[in-house]
């Protein structure tokens, strides 16, 4: 997970399943309750006596952003108001 070695069997999130099938084994990992900690660049990564191979899958969670932080007012009159404001999460979205 983010090319740092990750075993999915110590987060109880996540369940690694395994299948013996006639092309060899299947693994799969599923990931219950996901949320944005869970957006990462997974690589799975195989060896056996003939050599070795990997793969990519770049998971992006989505969600609402979060709401502005430290609001603060800059400046006001009668009408109008200047505001500043710290960028919330953004949900992975525009």
């Amino acid at each position: 997970k983010d090319k740092l070695t990750f075993n999915p069997r110590d987060d109880p999130r996540y369940e690694l399943l395994e299948a013996i099938v006639s092309e060899g084994i299947k693994s799969e990992i599923v990931i219950r309750n996901a949320d944005r900690r869970d957006s990462a660049l997974f690589s799975c990564v195989t060896t056996n006596a003939y050599g070795h191979d990997d793969t990519n899958i770049q998971l992006i969670m989505q969600e609402p952003p979060d709401a502005p932080s430290d609001l603060k007012i800059l400046e006001h009159d009668g009408r109008s108001a200047r505001i500043s404001w710290s960028p919330p999460y953004s949900g992975n979205s525009p």
